[in-house]
């Protein structure tokens, strides 16, 4: 069998595409593959199904999508198995373009260029459009949905360096310029764009390209263009022999830790975290944002920057910014949207789920955590993560693992 989501949710078993039968009953299949071979519990697949209320006949109703699933299956109904108190659906090597897409993915990124960019393009030869498009307005599918998006946008990107690698130029503009309009503020679009018309000889165009990415940049968040953006148009100014090459480039973007302390107080207290967080077990590019009234954005502005200095001095890469916002969670959400954000860390003093930030937890699609103030500056001891096995307590897992690694404590 073959199970597909990137693009509407499709089964296929010996050449043929199965029918799955009403909405619900093919929700059902949805959330067991985004959980394939995983126990998922009956439970939980009802809070999918039924947000809000679940009606007292839920578990009923699903197993009768469970066995209309089955019968969809034919002689592969073995592949969905009652287990304990929930279903496993049992997805082999090969039969679900995700982990296709993502094993693809994962091999690309030790490939030499030629092999590599073959891979690549594999890998979006598997996107049929948006992913579990028949069921964009489901909440179970809509992070998941947001996550395979970026991985498709990540994966696009590759492709077109490893084009502009091998030779490639003018052809690659047309598909950049659509990038750049869907994702103005993120600053890898342009800088593939810039290369690909300089390469075509419009450098005029590829300065301009430069320019207004900085507008955007300044008017949307009030940041300054990376150091990497502004390196490739002094490039291009001077025209570096590098940029016809054919080599591939080896600049590799920094992925991101944005902190958002509430508080001068907050900040103090979450720096020393975010600056250890940010340098191991792998360097990350610390983003500082400060939201603040009118009133207070010049003094805010200089006391990040100098911030910004003082870690800068020490080799780290820093980007600081403070803006005043009508809606400071959703603005945060849209700041870590333009960079490849790891971890949205918070500095609040109050409680962070109940106050300005709160939009954060509902709506990022990256880790997020907050510091609260009244609990104090980090301590000794271990990195202590409760867990219950639930699907946000692996998350939270991962970034305890994260933690305790880069503050050299045990878990």
């Amino acid at each position: 069998m073959e199970f597909m989501v990137l693009g509407p949710l499709e089964v296929t078993h010996d050449g043929r595409t199965l029918e799955l039968g009403a909405p619900r009953q093919r929700a059902v299949l949805a959330f067991l593959l985004l959980r394939a071979n995983e126990v998922v519990p009956t439970d939980r697949l009802a809070e999918a199904l039924w947000p809000g209320e679940i009606p007292k006949t839920a578990a009923k109703a699903i197993q009768v999508y469970v066995s209309g699933l089955r019968k969809a299956f034919g002689s592969a109904r073995d592949v969905l198995e009652t287990r304990g108190p929930g279903y496993v659906l049992r997805v082999g090597a090969g039969e679900f373009d995700l982990h296709e897409f993502e094993r693809l993915i994962a091999t690309a990124r030790g490939e030499e260029p030629t092999a590599r960019l073959a891979t690549l393009r594999n890998a979006l030869s598997l996107w049929r459009g948006a992913p579990l498009s028949d069921f964009a307005y489901e909440e179970f599918v809509q992070p998941e949905a947001a996550r395979l998006e970026e991985l498709r946008q990540h994966a696009l990107e590759e492709r077109i360096e490893a084009e502009l690698g091998a030779g490639g130029g003018s052809e690659l503009i047309a598909e950049l310029q659509s990038l750049v309009t869907e994702r103005p503020l993120q600053e890898r679009p342009l800088s593939l764009l810039m290369r690909a018309l300089y390469r075509a000889g419009r450098q005029s165009e590829a300065l301009e390209v430069f320019r207004e990415g900085k507008r955007s940049l300044d008017q949307a968040l009030g940041l300054e263009p990376g150091p990497e953006l502004k390196e490739l148009e002094r490039a291009i100014l001077r025209h570096d022999p590098a940029l016809a090459a054919t080599a591939p480039s080896t600049t590799v973007a920094l992925r991101s830790l944005v902190v958002v302390p509430e508080t001068e107080a907050a900040s103090e207290l979450v720096l020393p975290l975010a600056d250890v967080l940010a340098g191991r077990p792998i360097r990350r590019e610390l983003v500082l944002a400060r939201i603040v009234p009118a009133s207070e954005l010049a003094a805010t502005t200089a006391a990040l920057d100098e911030v910004r200095r003082e870690l800068s001095a020490r080799g780290e890469t820093v980007r600081v910014a403070a803006f005043s916002s009508a809606a400071p969670g959703e603005d945060v959400v849209r700041l870590a949207g333009q960079r490849e954000t790891d971890l949205v860390l918070l500095a609040t003093d109050g409680d962070p789920l109940d106050g300005p930030y709160a939009a954060v937890f509902e709506q990022t699609t990256c880790d997020a955590a907050a510091l609260v103030a009244a609990g104090g500056a980090v301590r000794a001891g271990p990195v202590v993560v409760p867990f219950g096995a639930f699907e946000h307590d692996w998350a939270a897992l991962e970034l305890g693992a994260w933690a305790a690694a880069a503050l050299d404590r045990p878990l």
